[in-house]
């Protein structure tokens, strides 16, 4: 059992996101499908993962996220990621 699931300071609803952020990493998936994780959930997912993406090496930009475009859309496509995933596109078009 993994630290984050034994700890007593940990929401329950905190637990859930750290537990479904791994589903799309294939070498940590229960193997639940993107509909199934609450859409709560994706949207911390997807903003973790875009975090990361703009802040490359410690200066913020929107340059990489739109450089690697195709690959977050391959990987946050489908199921409760699908809306935010767009609303997130559609504002770093507006960027432009």
């Amino acid at each position: 059992m993994l630290f984050w699931r034994r700890s007593s300071e940990l929401a329950p609803d905190v637990i859930d996101i750290i537990a479904d952020h791994h589903e799309l990493d294939p070498d940590f998936t229960s193997n639940k499908l993107p509909n199934s994780i609450p859409q709560v959930n994706a949207l911390f997912i997807l903003a973790d993962a875009f975090c990361h993406e703009v802040q490359g090496e410690g200066v913020v930009s929107l340059t990489s996220f739109k450089a690697n475009w195709v690959e977050f859309h391959e990987r946050y496509h489908k199921g409760s990621f699908k809306k935010p995933l767009m609303a997130l596109k559609e504002i770093s078009d507006k960027t432009d």
